[in-house]
């Protein structure tokens, strides 16, 4: 999923870990609980006035901002935060806070100046459209990321927007954590996997988003079962990338999955009850309840709300598209239902 052809943020194909795609309910932890706070899934080039309604929106906590790398450093040198700017100063204005994802890969694009630099790439195919990103543990690639981050920092703190910026997402090195073309331990024909590269490529940058943004919430996106087909080390390496984050911090990083529906989230059955254990959870819904022609949802925004806030979910993305239709009653209760708990 391309930014400006973007429908969601973060949806990987369902890989042979998925089984029959039944949605698993998770059990709550004994603590979780029982309220969150919404924040609106924002879609790409969102207008102004788009964002104004939303932030006006007593139900909405905080916007959802979706980028990419390449957008906001045309070149080495160059940096163009004006997208990003408009999305903060309207939060600021209405006391509202800010969830930002910058993807570079898959959904997202990394700068054609990193490969200048001499990061590899690899291409492969999803959903029918051809991808080219970088190699995820190419050096090259997560050190100039981690440098974007600094320079990302700098300029928020300098804008006085650093305040507003409550959560962000580790999708680097790529969204999701699985890696879709991976097959038998070949990354392509010409590459092989490497776990022991990939998991350290995680630990460095989560490592990166902490020191850049030690005071935020951190997201990490709980993979499918599969990181590189067949295997089913998504639990596994899931389990060793929070054990990591807990060595960086106990606190700054979030469980999160992506594909919350009316059954529940087959992500969350890659995270165990120990790595769920004292950490915050946050989901975002696998597609809107108001736009939903292929019934992703699998039923009502508001089972899919309840799903997330019996497994201890407190912090919810709900698209745009839903918090903005008014007329349809149902789906109004269910973005109360998370503020009020009762399901």
């Amino acid at each position: 999923m391309r930014i400006g052809r973007l429908v969601r943020l973060v949806l990987l194909p369902c890989l042979a870990a998925c089984g029959s795609g039944v949605h698993a309910v998770v059990e709550p932890l004994a603590d979780a609980k029982t309220t969150g706070v919404v924040f609106a899934l924002t879609d790409p080039g969102v207008s102004v006035a788009s964002l104004t309604t939303l932030a006006a929106n007593s139900q909405v906590d905080g916007l959802v901002i979706r980028t990419s790398w390449d957008t906001l450093q045309p070149t080495e040198a160059t940096f163009a935060w004006s997208s990003i700017d408009q999305a903060f100063s309207v939060a600021q204005s209405y006391n509202k806070q800010i969830t930002l994802h910058v993807l570079t890969s898959a959904y997202g694009k990394t700068p054609s100046w990193v490969y200048a630099a001499g990061a590899q790439s690899y291409s492969y195919t999803m959903g029918g459209i051809s991808h080219t990103d970088p190699i995820p543990w190419d050096t090259v690639y997560l050190s100039k990321f981690s440098a974007f981050l600094t320079a990302l920092h700098d300029h928020l703190a300098g804008a006085g927007y650093l305040g507003l910026l409550k959560y962000t997402s580790d999708g680097v090195p790529v969204p999701e954590m699985s890696l879709v073309s991976c097959t038998n331990n070949q990354l392509t024909s010409t590459v092989a996997y490497s776990r022991t590269n990939y998991l350290s490529a995680w630990k460095m940058t989560l490592n990166a988003y902490f020191v850049a943004f030690p005071q935020v919430q951190i997201l990490v996106s709980a993979p499918v079962g599969v990181i590189c087909m067949p295997d089913n080390d998504g639990l596994t390496f899931y389990t060793e990338v929070m054990s990591a984050a807990a060595t960086i911090s106990k606190t700054a990083f979030a469980v999160y999955a992506t594909d919350l529906t009316a059954t529940g989230s087959d992500r969350m059955t890659q995270v165990s009850a120990a790595t769920r254990q004292g950490k915050s959870i946050g989901f975002q819904t696998i597609w809107s309840s108001t736009n939903d022609p292929s019934s992703r949802l699998k039923g009502s925004l508001q089972n899919a709300v309840c799903q997330g806030l019996a497994a201890g979910g407190t912090y919810f993305e709900l698209y745009q598209v839903d918090i903005l239709n008014t007329g349809d009653a149902s789906i109004q209760n269910a973005i109360q239902t998370v503020h009020s708990g009762k399901c």
